[in-house]
């Protein structure tokens, strides 16, 4: 037992106790002190005890296991504890509690271990009357035993509860989450839900209200009446439930009673093998919102009996069977069935001309209100078939024309339309739409994809600066010359660049002739067979070519040596911008670039004559433009950007024998003056975005570049050689490396 304020004490080693009313640690009317205990505690009663004990902090390193009924792993009652477990918690009979957090508040407890319990009525965490508690926990809760439930709140208020890890519960009644007579508690897990007992619900919420509950992993029930989720006598509550409900005995995946209020999110797969409904609504719940987002699949019924309910279908259902009333259903499913009683207001959602919402009623009952809904993203011209089947003319409201306006701030454009039945006394309606609508959510969002295009221009624009600095660097100058002064040269290159990662490959030729004993001149074709990125497809509809001439100061090409170099390169871009949220925009520009290149080397021969040094010095000019282009929503401005760069280096050539010579070079560069334009963008209709920088993802100034590879003189006028270039790029932090293999002939 410990008692006093202000201590400090510390418990090295492990705690065992063997009479039944005996506890690990006992902690009472003890405030502000700091308890680590390092070993493990075995116990037949309570592992840990605090009661009536405020401000303290515990800190337990090693395991805690119980082994008597009605017993506790750990024991928290006091106000404002910091408590951290970092072991495992175990209790083996009937009663027990993994942790329990009951009748004080403001405790914050985390968990770094995992619960375990075996024993009817066992409760892996127990916050029972306790208020404004914080509880992170990163392992597993498993329990076993009739009435064994993972997680129960109970006459508890504003509590925060995180876990990474997941609840497995096994017994009948054994429930992973029960919240009952608890408002206002925000419960997070990310793991997954495991229960496999009769009536062992996954998430079981009674007259409880306005707690928001999020599971982002998998709920899976296999007890013959079993809900996924189960919310009884509850309202104004909300559920964020991300990954899938799969239940396979004969209750449903959600099942909602005497509930109103209560908001669903919901993005997986919603199924219930053992009945036909996914979802079920009773008589006596009103008002309850269901969103099912983009990808969510249903497969079962969505049975509704209640009144008011909202659905919003961004997923894929099988059905839906109302009995109650429906006061709105917006709609983005291709062909989404429907009976009964009709909704109040039919709203479909529409994102492309092939994409858009379809209700094909196989019995009706009421009428409808047609309209156009909000939640659309991408509307033109056209007409949109079999928007309704199975609706009688009478049964369709009387407005049947409207218009979708963008505010300049989440949408833009106006579009018109008019809703028609295909045929008289078809009951099938045709909607026809003149006009444009794009809906973009927000201008920091569209801010947001501008910014992103402009960061793959800025990768298009290091692939091709890549493909241009590898060809000036001598690369692609042919000097094997035969009796007649010439040469010529066939290979292939391979370009990765990353941030963003773009690949590309490319078949070169290369000619050179030797006017006399100090002047070549040379030219090359470098074409370009593709260019990706996961936003930019560079196609290049002529290839990139350059010419050179060269000047030795001696026959035998040692001393200085003068290069001048140029390359041109025009490429047609197809650029995609994602819009954040389901449309990707494309649009296709013209992009140019040219490069001029002085060097001015030094060749030097060691004594014995195997090792050639090329200490160098270069300057290089070089413009890319980029057409203005629309993307069919934004449009874009011209781009420019003029570089001016300093290089300086070493090239070095070793001859390992008659036949053999290897190659490398090391070397570095920098940005003498860069003019660059701002990517400028505009949208008709949309004021508040900003042009986008062409040098903020990175700019490096100052960079490095280096090479090795090896020639083999198949004859003394025919060689193969190979080389690898590594290169550091100017934007976004980006590194470039080339492998290039070529054969030569002299002639």
């Amino acid at each position: 037992m410990i008692l006093g304020e202000g201590n400090a004490i510390n418990v090295t080693g492990n705690i065992d106790t063997a009479d039944t009313n005996a506890y690990g640690v006992e902690m009472t009317d003890t405030d502000s002190n700091t308890i680590n205990i390092t070993g493990n505690v075995t116990t037949l009663n309570s592992g840990f005890e605090l009661f009536n004990a405020n401000r303290n902090t515990i800190n337990l390193t090693g395991n805690i296991s119980t082994t008597t009924d009605d017993s506790l792993g750990i024991d928290l009652r006091g106000d404002s504890n910091t408590t951290t477990i970092n072991g495992n918690i175990s209790t083996t009979k009937d009663d027990s509690l993994g942790i329990d957090l009951s009748l004080f508040g403001s405790n914050t407890t985390t968990i770094n271990g995992n619960i375990t319990t075996k024993g009817a009525n066992s409760l892996g965490i127990d916050l029972s009357s306790s208020d404004q508690n914080t509880t992170n926990m990163t392992g597993n809760i498993i329990t076993t035993g009739v009435q064994a439930t993972g997680m129960r709140l109970s006459n508890s208020n504003n509590n925060n509860t995180n876990m990474t890890g997941d609840i497995t519960t096994t017994g009948r009644s054994g429930m992973g989450i029960f919240i009952t007579r608890a408002n206002e508690n925000t419960t997070v897990l990310t793991g997954d839900i495991l229960t496999s007992g009769d009536l062992a619900h996954g998430i079981h919420l009674q007259q409880s209200d306005s707690n928001t509950t999020s599971v982002h992993g998998n709920i899976s029930t296999t007890g013959p009446r079993a809900h996924g989720v189960w919310v009884e006598d509850a309202d104004n509550n909300t559920f964020v439930i991300t990954g899938n409900i799969i239940t396979s005995g004969t209750y449903e995946a959600i099942f909602i009673k005497r509930s109103d209020s209560n908001t669903f999110n919901l993005s997986g797969k919603i199924q219930s093998l053992g009945v036909d409904q996914a979802i079920d609504i009773d008589a006596d719940s009103d008002s309850n919102t269901f969103n099912i987002q983009s990808g969510s699949t249903f497969l079962g019924d969505f049975e509704n009996a209640g009144t008011n309910t909202v659905i919003t279908n961004q997923g894929t259902m099988d059905g839906i069977n109302n009995t109650g009333s429906i006061a709105t259903f917006n709609n983005a499913q291709t062909g989404a069935t429907y009976s009964g009683t009709l909704p109040v207001n039919y709203n479909i959602i529409i994102n492309s001309p092939t994409a858009y919402g379809q209700m094909f009623v196989t019995s009706e009952a009421g009428s409808t209100n047609f309209g156009l809904s909000t939640l659309s993203t991408n509307l033109y011209s056209g007409k949109y078939g079999n928007v309704m089947t199975g609706v009688s003319d009478g049964n369709v409201g009387a407005t049947r024309t409207g218009s979708l306006t963008g505010d300049g701030q989440s949408a833009a454009g106006t579009a018109n339309w008019v809703l028609s039945e295909s045929a008289t006394g078809s009951s099938a309606w045709d909607l026809n739409i003149t006009g444009n609508y794009t809906y973009f959510e927000s201008i920091a969002k569209l801010q947001n994809s501008v910014n992103n295009t402009a960061n793959a221009m800025r990768g298009a624009f290091n692939s091709i600066t890549s493909s241009m600095n590898f060809a000036n660097m001598t690369t692609y100058d042919c000097n094997l010359f035969g009796n007649n002064g010439g040469c010529v040269s066939v290979g292939g290159r391979y370009t990765g660049t990353d941030n963003p990662d773009t690949t590309a490959t490319a078949v070169v030729a290369k000619a050179g002739y030797k006017f006399n004993e100090h002047f070549r001149y040379g030219a090359f074709v470098d074409q370009t067979a593709n260019s990706k990125t996961g936003n930019v497809d560079l196609d290049m509809n002529t290839p990139m070519v350059g010419f050179m001439g060269v000047w030795n100061q001696n026959p035998d090409q040692l001393g200085m040596q003068v290069k001048l170099a140029n390359t041109f390169q025009s490429t047609d871009a197809s650029i995609t911008r994602n819009d954040g949220l389901s449309t990707n925009y494309t649009g296709d520009t013209d992009i140019n670039a040219q490069s001029y290149v002085a060097e001015l080397s030094w060749h030097h021969l060691n004594d014995q004559k195997n090792t050639l040094l090329q200490p160098f010095v270069a300057t290089r000019y070089a413009i890319i433009d980029q057409d203005g282009y629309s993307d069919g929503f934004v449009n874009y401005g011209s781009v420019e950007q003029k570089t001016l760069t300093a290089l300086a280096g070493v090239k070095a050539f070793y001859q390992y024998s008659p036949k053999m010579t290897y190659l490398g070079s090391l070397g570095m560069e920098y940005d003498l003056d860069e003019d660059a334009d701002d990517l400028s963008v505009s949208v008709s209709g949309v004021s508040g975005l900003t042009a986008a920088s062409m040098t903020d993802g990175g700019e490096d100034k100052t960079r490095f570049l280096g090479s090795v590879g090896a020639r083999f003189f198949v004859t003394p006028n025919q060689r193969l050689e190979g080389k690898v270039m590594y290169e550091q790029l100017r934007y976004n932090n980006a590194d470039s490396t080339t492998a290039y293999v070529n054969y030569t002939i002299g002639f």
